[in-house]
């Protein structure tokens, strides 16, 4: 009878490992993409890219969409392989589409203030760009 038990109880643990480990790596990854959100929307080089789109223009906005950032080193130390992972691919997308975003959002504003100039400039001098 003890023998039984002790049989049960064998089985029951070796097939409850795996549903523990498959658990483990999911919480592995949710805390992975959950910190590299975190990490990319404080990134130190974020206010780059709004100079870069204001005063590049469009070649600001290709800049940004083509550079890749990458995560800080320090926040990798210690972390396992499937955690680095997820944390590397999260941080280097929201980084990513941040500073599209926020050079974008600066062609926009230099565009607008150079068409601001443009105009202030014809309404004193409205004949200035007309040659006779």
């Amino acid at each position: 009878m003890l023998f039984r038990v002790f049989s049960y109880l064998m089985v029951l643990l070796l097939f409850s490992m795996p549903c523990l480990t498959l658990a483990q790596q999911t919480n592995d990854a949710a805390q992975a993409i959950a910190d590299a959100k975190r990490d990319a929307k404080n990134a130190p080089n974020s206010y780059v890219w709004y100079p870069a789109g204001c005063f590049l223009g469009v070649a600001g906005i290709l800049i940004a969409a083509v550079y890749t950032p990458h995560p800080p080193a320090e926040k990798l130390l210690g972390k396992s392989p499937e955690y680095i992972a997820y944390y590397t691919s999260t941080y280097q997308q929201v980084a990513k589409d941040d500073q599209v975003t926020e050079a974008t959002l600066g062609c926009l504003t230099g565009t607008c203030l150079v068409g601001a100039a443009y105009g202030w400039l014809l309404s004193q001098n409205p004949n200035l760009f007309y040659t006779y």
